[in-house]
């Protein structure tokens, strides 16, 4: 349950105290984040909000003004791009150009944030971030059938305006918080997002359990901290204050969970639809079976009669096993094989006319059946917590989990816990547990927000991307660093 106590603590609202040094440079990200004061540029004829007071500023300093204000046509076309990943039609740009009312383009900005065409736009953003996939990757790639039901809830999350604080409560602890919201559990789907390989490679169960915890932590720390917490895996962080212990200590909050697919539907609807499916599978059967009766002793004289016009090395060459057969004997038993596939028409072709007649008729039937099939049980890919048998958590020398060192506890890094208000091992829940950390949840919630509204980005990374840190990433080349705190504000 400790998944709860994670989820509340990751909610940008009241920000905490970082226990870091002050005036640590490198550290700056973790700091609480505070109102700066509105600078006052001595070109104040181009400031229309506060945001423009701080760039405004920054180009100052460096002897530069804004460029001049786009056309509107300009103006159309990049709030389409950024909004819809569209350009806009030529009646659309008439309609615009032709709006002379004062407040012609807050209603267009309305306008596109009220089309589903947004969602579907901006789900990209978060869903790269998570590192979403419809598949589990690595050389067998097997499709995951229910990974759709994450995509399809991130972006009715968009167009629905779900709050920021309950996006992120759903996706960590849909089960924990709200066990009963059967579309909340959905957002469960990004613990099972990462690539997966349990059908080959190594079957370690404790080394495949690691990986998978290993892909959450990574995930919990690029998308909701702005951290690279892989760093720390096997040995301390080279950049951030961050000691290995911390990232096991961070795992621990998943260390009870286990990768399950929850049903969507109530217990009575799915014990019906379940005993449907029972009837309908043994009716299945019994036709399959039926039709397999008067096949058998059909594709049994048919490949009889085709070997039986198969030379003498060709005979060989299929008795010899396909990983020792030679070049010639590959040839010949390749092409022999290809001779020996029996199809439904070879068999309808081979019986008399009046079995003929009922073969069909059976297939007919099957036919029938198979498109009649009962609804399956809607569900979902999640994780559940396994109960009281939840494996200890330890620090593992280098990485490797048959080698662990001491215990940990469920707990965030210290550079990110509010002074005096550490996270108590005795705590359960997975959503409490992220309240320490919200002024680094904040800055990375504008940063994967806002980024890609902005042409070029910001200028220059305010919030690093997924491959830097928060300190490597702002601590030394932000040069508007007091406007990330103000948008993280007024956000």
């Amino acid at each position: 349950m400790h998944r709860f106590l994670l989820a509340t603590l990751l909610l940008p609202v009241l920000i905490p105290v970082a226990v870091c040094a002050q005036d640590d440079e490198r550290v700056w990200a973790f700091r609480p984040v505070e109102r700066p004061e509105i600078p006052r540029p001595r070109d104040s004829a181009r400031v229309a909000n506060p945001v423009d007071a701080f760039i405004v500023k920054s180009l100052e300093t460096v002897d530069l003004t804004l460029s001049p204000r786009a056309p509107r046509r300009t103006l159309l076309r990049r709030i389409h791009l950024d909004l819809l990943g569209l350009p806009p039609t030529p009646v659309e740009i008439d309609q615009f150009l032709s709006d002379t009312r004062p407040d012609a383009w807050v209603r267009l900005v309305d306008r596109l944030l009220a089309s589903p065409d947004y969602g579907h736009r901006w789900a990209q953003h978060w869903l790269d971030v998570v590192r979403y996939a419809d598949s589990d990757g690595f050389e067998y790639d097997d499709p995951r059938p229910h990974a759709w039901r994450y995509r399809d809830w991130v972006i009715e999350a968009l167009n629905g305006d779900k709050p920021f604080a309950r996006f992120i409560h759903e996706q960590i602890a849909a089960d924990e918080l709200f066990p009963e919201n059967r579309q909340a559990l959905v957002a469960l789907g990004l613990h099972r997002l990462g690539p997966l390989r349990l059908n080959a490679g190594t079957q370690d169960k404790a080394k495949n359990r690691q990986e998978r915890l290993t892909e959450i932590v990574d995930m919990v720390g690029s998308a909701f901290l702005g951290v690279t917490f892989g760093c720390a895996r096997c040995h301390d962080h080279k950049f951030d204050p961050l000691p290995q212990a911390d990232y096991y200590r961070l795992q621990a909050f998943f260390a009870a969970s286990q990768a399950v697919d929850l049903p969507l539907v109530p217990a009575g609807i799915r014990a019906s639809r379940e005993k449907a499916r029972k009837v309908w599978i043994k009716k299945r059967d019994a036709i399959r079976k039926r039709l397999e009766e008067v096949e058998a002793p059909v594709k049994k004289r048919l490949l009889a009669e085709r070997r039986g016009r198969f030379g003498k090395e060709t005979l060989e060459a299929l008795a010899v096993d396909a990983s020792v057969r030679t070049p010639d004997q590959s040839r010949l038993a390749t092409a022999a094989e290809r001779m020996l596939i029996i199809v439904e028409a070879d068999i309808r072709e081979a019986l008399p006319e009046a079995k003929r007649e009922q073969y069909v008729a059976v297939q007919a039937e099957l036919q029938g059946v198979l498109s009649s099939e009962p609804a399956a049980v809607a569900s979902v890919m999640a994780i559940a917590d396994r109960g009281r048998d939840v494996p200890s958590t330890h620090r593992l020398v280098r990485g490797e989990p048959h080698h662990p060192g001491e215990e940990v506890f469920p707990s965030f890094p210290a550079v990110m816990v509010q002074r005096g208000r550490p996270v108590r091992p005795s705590s359960f829940g997975k959503g409490p547990a992220l309240r320490s950390t919200r002024s680094a949840t904040a800055r990375v919630g504008i940063r994967q927000d806002g980024e890609p509204s902005w042409p070029g980005g910001w200028p220059p990374n305010p919030i690093p991307s997924r491959q830097e840190s928060l300190s490597t990433g702002c601590g030394s080349i932000t040069s508007d660093r007091a406007l990330l705190p103000r948008r993280t504000i007024l956000e």
